[in-house]
């Protein structure tokens, strides 16, 4: 763990998520910044930089709840489209410095290409009751 590392914090405790899963070496939760409703971000507990710093055992960890996420996804909010995705190094788009994936709902043709935005507090909360009543 990294104490400078929000995902870490949040791995931690010592930041507020909205958590959707969670096991001993990755947990899921609701990105803040959603590009449509249901985005969720997944992370080893272990900290690593992106999927070169990795073990194989944490990128395994996080692609095994990536595909639980969709699934819960597919029942909870109805939708059988995703992108999944992690970007690696700033030049590639990422913004933590801490290896991740996104599990993004494509509701319609603009999913992929929606601009992500600020979700607020209160849909965060519903989206995640919602997701997990169906654990």
């Amino acid at each position: 763990m990294t104490n400078n590392c929000l995902f870490c914090q949040l791995v931690a405790g010592t930041v507020p998520s909205y958590k959707i899963l969670e096991n001993e070496q990755a947990l899921a939760f609701l990105d803040i910044y959603p590009q449509t409703p249901g985005h969720i971000l997944i992370i080893p507990k272990e900290h690593s930089l992106n999927i070169l710093d990795t073990s194989d055992k944490n990128i395994s960890a996080v692609n095994i709840m990536a595909k639980q996420v969709c699934l819960l996804l597919k029942k909870s909010l109805k939708v059988n489209n995703f992108v999944v995705k992690s970007h690696h190094g700033k030049l590639a788009g990422q913004e933590i410095d801490h290896f991740h994936v996104h599990v993004i709902p494509c509701y319609d043709e603009k999913s992929r290409l929606a601009a992500r935005k600020a979700a607020s507090d209160q849909d965060l909360k519903q989206l995640q009751k919602t997701i997990t009543s169906h654990l």
